[in-house]
């Protein structure tokens, strides 16, 4: 994806979990087991689901856990984006279509509203992501209601 140079929007006022989770898949460094796989030995099998592969498309498109998440990120992404950007959206590979979510640009006006919901989805999937690895040791822990 094409982008413009300069400081992006996500890095604007204080650094958010969302905030630094999309840096952290824009650049390809956040832990997921695919990448960690090659780093050390462990299984490259999704944390969450058991899927084969845990990489960035399906972790943002795929992972049954995360399909509420996702559903919520969906539904904003359709009642925001132009019909033609979507049906863009929509002709793209897995691969593509996660660079699209994680991108500045692709979703034209809608971008702001976009990236909200992106950052929400990114920062809740990994809290359950880590709090289903870890439980309470996860500094992202939750103690679950009643």
């Amino acid at each position: 994806m094409n982008e413009p140079e300069g400081i992006k929007p996500f890095f604007k006022g204080p650094l958010t979990l969302g905030q630094r989770l999309k840096f952290k898949f824009r650049a390809g460094c956040i832990p997921l087991n695919s990448k960690l796989a090659h780093i050390q030995k462990c299984s490259r099998a999704c944390s969450l689901c058991g899927a084969e592969v845990e990489d960035i498309p399906h972790f943002i498109l795929h992972c049954p856990k995360l399909k509420i998440l996702r559903d919520a990120l969906v539904s904003e992404i359709s009642e925001s984006a132009t019909k033609t950007v979507l049906d863009s959206f929509n002709g793209l590979e897995d691969l593509l279509k996660a660079a699209a979510i994680l991108s500045d640009s692709f979703w034209g006006d809608a971008q702001e509203s976009i990236n909200q919901c992106v950052m929400t989805f990114l920062a809740d999937a990994w809290r359950l992501r880590c709090n289903h690895m870890y439980g309470a040791q996860s500094h992202y822990w939750v103690e679950p209601a009643d």
